[in-house]
């Protein structure tokens, strides 16, 4: 066997998947958009640059709706618009000018996703829901969010699991709604109200037609439909009530924890909150689901689920030297 041309011909092959997956993963970034109900972050800039400064980072809302391609085009509107709901953020009592950079990131079964987007306006979607109106500027982007070091840390966790407003999830089937699996609940027509979103979309396209023609984005002055503050809970940080999972730690960092929960798995974008012990204390720490996926191992089948807090600063200052201590024990055991 001729090793030199076996490992060009090698090269040549892994340099074509590889372009391959590319070219699949350009495609996909350039189509994917967060489906109705989908939970997400809202990033609001100081002004229509997109690489600005921030008035406002990585604040919790949801799809309410969205309109895409031919229906867009159909509907008047000059391109892909999404609804989401009113986010809270110090200074939201004016709401941004017009044109004003936005990005929107949500969790994926495949990564994490950014769309640069600007603020158009504020409408009501169905009856009563007051949300922002949100123009598509560019393709989603995959991110990559991991920011801090990762040290393997053993021990206990406790996972609260909320639903998707941020209140407790009590596994009856009162708390959560169909934004945890994805599913659009709405559709063109609801059935128990009589309401047709599609009209209300058309009617939204005409009522934008003329704030646009004035040159700005005219607030509708009713509240509603901004995201629910957080629920009243124990006064440790877990909300009373709410559905606790016990799992098993498997590494450790400043933005978040990877562990082992017993099945089913979890979905990307779900809001809990995680329990565990650290240096004496027992932190009580907001957080989301990033992924999730099943691990069989000799003593049974796990859902194997990272983790991002909500604010890594709350706990930064506690989290970091533990970080660095494990890093350098390990630097240690491995140099001896």
């Amino acid at each position: 066997i001729n090793c030199k041309v076996l490992a060009q011909k090698l090269n040549v092959k892994i340099g074509q998947v590889t372009l391959e997956l590319a070219v699949a993963d350009e495609h996909l970034a350039a189509s994917v958009l967060p489906g109705v109900n989908t939970l997400v972050r809202i990033s609001v800039g100081a002004g229509p640059e997109p690489d600005g400064p921030l008035i406002a980072n990585d604040v919790p809302s949801r799809v309410e709706d969205l309109v895409a391609g031919a229906e867009a085009r159909e509907l008047g509107w000059p391109g892909d618009v999404l609804w989401v709901a009113a986010p809270h953020y110090g200074g939201d009592v004016e709401i941004p000018e017009r044109g004003t950079s936005c990005h929107v990131s949500w969790p994926t079964p495949v990564g994490m996703f950014a769309l640069p987007a600007s603020f158009e306006g504020r409408d009501l979607v169905g009856p009563t829901v007051r949300a922002w109106r949100l123009r598509v500027r560019g393709p989603a982007a995959r991110v990559q969010r991991r920011r801090y070091v990762r040290v393997p840390w053993t021990g206990a966790v406790t996972v609260q699991v909320l639903d998707g407003a941020g209140a407790p999830d009590r596994g009856d089937g009162r708390g959560g709604h169909d934004a945890r699996d994805g599913h659009d609940v709405r559709g063109d027509h609801d059935a128990r109200t009589g309401h047709d979103a599609r009209a209300d979309r058309a009617d939204r396209a005409d009522r934008a037609g003329h704030d646009d023609r004035a040159g700005r984005a005219v607030p509708d002055g009713r509240d509603g439909g901004a995201v629910p503050d957080e629920p009243e809970g124990t006064g440790d940080g877990v909300p009373a009530g709410a559905r606790a999972l016990a799992g098993t730690m498997v590494d450790l960092s400043e933005g978040g924890i990877r562990c082992m929960l017993p099945p089913p798995q979890l979905p990307a974008g779900q809001r809990i909150v995680v329990v565990f012990p650290v240096a004496g204390r027992i932190l009580h720490c907001r957080a989301r689901v990033v992924w999730t996926r099943a691990c069989t191992t000799p003593v049974g089948t796990f859902a194997e689920t990272g983790v991002a807090f909500d604010d890594p600063e709350e706990h930064g200052d506690l989290l970091r030297p533990v970080v660095f201590a494990e890093q350098r024990r390990a630097r240690r055991a491995g140099l001896s």
